[in-house]
């Protein structure tokens, strides 16, 4: 009967089929093959013209095995109409293989019908399952787990114990705490009395070096004693020493070495119950066994393609002339070594441990390589924390003291230009010194930038409107030979941010960007929204879970080495031609983004350009702005009694001179001591207290405090070089106080107090 077209088409779809499929494929009848595709060739090692015509009782070891398969195969199909078994097979070249057959019918009720099959070589499946069962069954406590506890807390001189004031999820976990619970305990809590021993050389040592590394024994919630491995590194955060333990749970080290002298089987399930590289080598440096982590790092499928090979010769290894010598030292010694080392871009902890014959010989070697890049990378970006948290603390100091000079010498200057002819010789050199002063308090804005102590105006924000608003000035400022692409996501949220300093933050990047490009090129500025943590290449490592807008800035610029990256955002540093850059860019950036509760990081290479990207916290449904008041600036004088504490004479003079000159009675006092032994004397009343807010002795907000308590109507201004939210959030000053930020001018001074008595 000639074959239609249909049937053509199904017949070039079932061959199709078979030359696709991953496994084997068949059609046999009364057990004899009829057809078979190429996999199942390749799995049993016969060509198909070796196997089609012949019944497959040829690849079955045992005439019972294959009568097995046939009868409940058959007893399967008439139940459900399909069957599925494993079985053994045996291969052209004598390899025994695990299959999983599935069988079923061509014309499902027919009783002859031919049968179709699959088959899947499951023999590496089924070693892992039984290897893996093996190590469940015999040591399900070891190398459960290659994560660290972190606990970090206070450190004294006298070494003594202070609670926890972070911990990490595996603390909680491995300790068995909630981290409310540990958060109560410190380390003698959590000390077994049998892992105290070497604890007080280890904090003379930490006192003396900075670092101590030593091993003890932790003992859980529940009683169980774990030992562990403890690296202790000092640190300072907010000026405080503190303590950053690091603890490792070694009882996989400890049970392995301990295995090391029983049988070699033992010593091989060890090996395959860790996702770290683990190894075992012969004396002669040839590799006895070892787990599938090192077969990958070395190129190979399995372990078994790596066995008896001499590991000095492998590929993709850590293995280099260090870890050789280090192997000599262990042979030599019969003493274990542990060191870490860097290995191109990454950096391992290296293990070797010997395993000796009864004589004391070193027979075999067990390897352990764990990768703690990560772990390292961690430490330096919280040193990296510390260095700009105390340049930044150095920069609100300096830009206070500053605040107080320019305060005097744009007051100053305002009072002289008062009372000279416009246009004299001598109205043009104060106004010359008037601009000198205009500049330094721009550049102290900077450093006040950087050091999160700007008076900040946040409002609702939307970033892509913002972008798009100022995306005109933008490409005037980078110059027609560079393309400004931006592409903002629709959905982009909002954030609660200054306007005027997130268009600084696109300014200074944007001009960053068209001094990398000065022969032109493509700048990019992106936005959308992200959740934390999300996928760890689109986030830095330490940015806080939640909500966020993004805001990717990049470039196609020359770009920065790893030297430049390490300190593009602090202060005063660049890489511009002396007189060419003053440095502060970047770190102004860096501190209008933090103070905005962002967070900013930065990826270059040279010649692949540079890309900033700043996360804002998302503002969500129910979030508001908080309201923004400005007083008058033109505002009228008075009558009123003032007291003036101040302890900058030259700020004091400028101030009081500016307010009499507008009829107030100011009475001057250059600290909180001297105020009240004024108010002692005087026993008059004070209509306003002027009080600078860090001042030796008595600071501005005590002195309040005490005032209030001998003249309960009298209001209080406070004057100080730092911002509000900083002096409020450092418990400085009271939340909700009125305060004049230096530097003042004449009108602002003038608004305030005017503002504060009308209250």
């Amino acid at each position: 009967m000639p074959v239609t077209p249909d049937e053509d088409l199904l017949q070039t779809r079932i061959q199709s089929i078979y030359r696709a499929s991953p496994a084997g494929m068949g059609i046999v009848s009364n057990r004899v093959f009829l057809e078979v595709n190429e996999k199942l060739c390749e799995m049993t090692g016969y060509a198909a013209a070796e196997l089609v015509g012949r019944s497959s009782r040829m690849l079955y070891k045992t005439q019972e095995e294959f009568t097995r398969v046939g009868a409940s195969g058959f007893l399967q199909i008439q139940q459900t109409g399909t069957t599925t078994t494993e079985t053994r097979w045996v291969r052209k070249d004598g390899k025994v293989i695990d299959v999983l057959l599935g069988s079923s019918p061509i014309r499902p009720g027919v009783a002859d019908s031919d049968i179709t099959f699959i088959a899947l070589d499951i023999t590496e499946h089924n070693r892992a399952v039984h290897a893996l069962r093996r190590s469940e069954e015999r040591y399900r406590l070891l190398f459960s787990s290659i994560s660290d506890v972190v606990l970090v807390h206070p450190f004294h001189e006298d070494s003594s114990p202070e609670v926890f004031v972070e911990v990490n999820d595996v603390a909680c976990e491995r300790l068995g705490y909630t981290r409310e619970e540990l958060l109560t305990k410190s380390a003698v809590d959590i000390d077994a009395p049998e892992g105290l021993t070497a604890v007080p050389d280890a904090m003379r040592k930490l006192k003396a070096e900075g670092h101590a590394e030593w091993e003890g024994m932790h003992v859980t919630r529940d009683g169980m004693k774990i030992p562990v491995e403890i690296n202790n590194r000092l640190f300072e955060l907010d000026g405080k020493p503190m303590i950053l333990a690091t603890i490792r749970d070694i009882s996989e080290r400890k049970n392995a070495e301990r295995a090391s002298h029983d049988h070699e089987e033992t010593l091989h399930a060890l090996l395959n119950a860790t996702t770290d590289m683990a190894f075992l080598v012969e004396s002669d440096g040839t590799l006895r066994a070892c787990n599938e982590a090192f077969a990958k790092a070395a190129g190979a499928r399995n372990a078994g393609e790596l066995t008896g090979r001499p590991i000095w010769e492998m590929k993709g290894l850590p293995l280099d002339i260090r870890v050789h010598e280090h192997t000599e030292k262990v042979i030599r010694s019969a003493i274990a070594v542990r060191v870490e080392m860097a290995h191109e871009s990454t950096i391992v902890d290296l293990g070797i441990f010997p395993i000796v014959d009864e004589s004391g010989k070193v027979v075999r070697l067990a390897f352990f390589v764990r990768d703690v890049t990560a772990a390292r990378q961690t430490e330096e970006l919280l040193r990296q924390a510390q260095k700009m948290e105390a340049v930044g603390r150095l920069a609100g100091g300096i830009a206070h003291d500053f605040n107080n000079l320019i305060t005097v010498i744009k007051g100053f200057s305002d009072l002289v230009l008062s009372g000279v002819p416009v246009g004299s010789r001598l109205a043009e050199d104060i106004a010359q010194v008037k601009g000198a002063a205009d500049r330094a308090a721009e550049l102290i804005a900077r450093l006040l930038a950087f050091s999160r102590k700007q008076v900040l105006e946040p409002r609702v924000v939307n970033p892509a409107a913002l972008i798009r608003g100022i995306e005109k000035m933008l490409k005037r400022v980078i110059g027609e030979d560079i393309e400004v692409i931006t592409d903002m996501a629709a959905d982009t949220g909002r954030i609660m941010a200054d306007p005027g300093q997130i268009e600084q933050v696109l300014m200074n990047l944007a001009v960053n960007a068209r001094d990398a490009m000065p022969r032109g090129g493509k700048l990019r500025i992106s936005t959308s929204n992200r959740t934390a943590p999300g996928a760890a290449e689109m986030e830095p490592p330490d940015l806080k879970p939640g909500e966020y807008v993004r805001i990717l800035v990049s470039d196609t610029g020359h770009g920065m080495d790893k030297d430049t990256m390490a300190h593009i955002f602090e202060p005063f540093f660049t890489t511009k031609e002396p007189g060419k850059g003053t440095g502060m860019g970047l770190s102004t950036v860096y501190g209008i983004v933090t103070q905005s509760g962002g967070h900013i990081s930065a990826t270059s290479s040279p010649g692949a350009g540079a890309a900033f990207t700043v996360f804002f916290p998302r503002l969500l449904e129910g979030d508001a702005a908080p309201a923004v008041a400005a007083p008058s600036l033109n505002a009228p004088g008075g009558n009123e009694r003032i007291l003036l504490v101040e302890d900058e004479a030259a700020v004091r003079s400028y101030t009081k001179r500016v307010l009499e000159g507008r009829g107030y009675t100011v009475m001057e006092a250059p600290g909180g001591e001297k105020a009240l032994e004024l108010i002692a004397q005087e026993r008059r009343k004070i209509h306003l207290l002027i009080a600078d807010v860090v001042m030796p002795g008595m600071g501005g907000p005590e002195l309040s405090s005490r005032v209030d308590g001998l003249l309960p109507s009298t209001r209080t201004l406070f004057i100080s070089g730092y911002s509000q939210a900083a002096l409020e959030s450092s418990g400085t000053l009271p939340r909700g106080a009125r305060l004049l930020q230096k530097p003042y001018d004449k009108g602002s001074l003038l608004a305030m107090v005017r503002s504060v008595l009308d209250s």
